[in-house]
């Protein structure tokens, strides 16, 4: 069976299931047509889908109950609302300002302000209630990211495989300013959480700045604020990590690109900051940060950022192997400076011990912190459950605060596993 045949088969068998959003399941049917692309404003017409609306906040142009294999808008800002329509392949949202609405949508995957050139505002707005195979990219986007259902295998396209070999990145949320991913269930492959220091605002809460070629704002470029919610989402991964903020690549992520042209992306600068990962449910697989403040020769100072994972209910599989040459964990923070580390009220069970077991297939542990330097940490209220190790501590700079209490483990062998660069908390 060849696999457009089978992406159909198995997206009926879902509706049928009734396990897409309810919107999706109740379209009494969808209109065949060929793709859609959009370029400029005076695109948005009939023969281009528009069934009303003139582009307005209060009256957007409506695109709905299409069949198709493409859907593409690209450096247009116009108010739009992309409804119920069946998209086989891709869908494309490149550059065109916070005026959008995506809701009750089942799209193969979707690709949000991709690095191309552009004259157009990112992105944002509001996504919400749709099904996906794939987030092929989720970029410089600074909207909310709600009640989505993304399911990797519903893909017909394969996944690009990745370090952690058959670990398949689910969702490539790449850039925010003040967005919130929330609510969303994702199952057969992690989430991504990726800083990108060229999309930033002048402080909290402000608007990101436009870099697109020829587009010039009177701000300082030199400050860049970033911040981001990651909450209330349940993810299901077979192995690895289930959630990973990353800051790796940081200077390709931080100076000019093909859609960031403003040449003071090039200078001396400074970064705040703030990441919450909230309340999420993560099955088979833990959190991993992977750098926070990242070190670069053209950063003239680190400011204290905040990094707070809280909330979560984790429940690690059995590992086969190491990742990364070292042993997997339910919170795993790698390399961070200058922050505010916040560990508190999480729920972790592993998948115990047994005797005998080999010591190079990466056992997990409860919590493994390694290489923190200017931080205070706030491990508050944690249980871990069923792990051969609770605590992995690892090279730890002098400035480093503890600030701990109330950790409880159940079935754990050792306590703790340290180096002996910090007495931990």
């Amino acid at each position: 069976m060849s696999r457009i045949r089978l992406r159909i088969v198995m997206l009926v068998a879902a509706v049928v299931a009734g396990v897409v959003s309810p919107a999706v399941a109740e379209a009494s049917s969808y209109e065949q047509r060929d793709p859609i692309r959009i370029t400029k404003n005076d695109q948005f017409t009939l023969a281009n889908g528009v069934r009303s609306g003139s582009g307005t906040a209060e009256d957007p142009y409506v695109i709905s109950g299409w069949k198709l294999s493409r859907l593409e808008i690209r450096d247009t800002s116009a108010h739009v609302v992309i409804r119920d329509n069946h998209i086989t392949s891709h869908m494309v949202l490149d550059w065109i300002g916070p005026g959008v609405t995506v809701e009750d949508n089942l799209i193969n995957d979707l690709r949000v302000n991709q690095n191309v050139r552009r004259t157009g505002a990112a992105t944002s707005g509001v996504i919400r209630d749709n099904r996906f195979g794939i987030i092929g990219q989720l970029r410089h986007f600074d909207g909310v990211f709600t009640r989505n259902r993304v399911d990797v295998t519903d893909s017909m396209f394969d996944v690009v495989f990745d370090a952690f070999g058959s670990h398949r990145r689910a969702v490539n949320f790449d850039g925010w300013n003040g967005a919130r991913f929330t609510r969303n269930v994702i199952r057969g492959g992690y989430v991504e959480v990726r800083l990108h220091g060229h999309h930033h605002g002048s402080g909290f809460g402000e608007h990101s700045h436009h870099h697109a070629p020829g587009h010039a704002e009177p701000v300082d470029h030199s400050k860049r604020y970033h911040r981001v919610w990651v909450s209330n989402n349940e993810i299901t991964v077979d192995e690895g990590p289930a959630l990973i903020y990353t800051d790796t690549a940081h200077v390709a992520n931080d100076r000019t690109a093909a859609s960031e042209q403003n040449e003071e992306l090039n200078k001396p600068h400074q970064h705040w900051t703030q990441a919450y990962l909230r309340n999420n449910t993560l099955r088979g697989g833990g959190v991993q940060v992977q750098i926070f403040n990242a070190r670069d020769e053209r950063h003239v100072a680190t400011n204290r950022g905040i990094l707070e994972i809280s909330g979560n209910e984790i429940t690690l599989a059995a590992p086969e192997r190491k990742v990364f040459g070292h042993h997997v964990a339910g919170i795993d923070v790698w390399d961070a400076v200058d922050v505010d580390l916040r560990i508190e009220h999480n729920r972790i069970t592993g998948p115990g011990a047994p005797e005998g077991l080999d010591p190079f297939a990466g056992y997990p542990a409860g919590l493994r912190i390694d290489g923190i330097n200017k931080a205070d940490i706030y491990l508050l209220d944690n249980k871990l459950s069923h792990f051969e190790f609770g605590l992995e501590l690892y090279r730890f700079g002098k400035d480093v605060t503890w600030h701990a209490s109330r950790l409880k483990m159940d079935d754990v062998r050792q306590p703790v596993r340290s180096d002996g660069s910090t007495t931990g908390p």
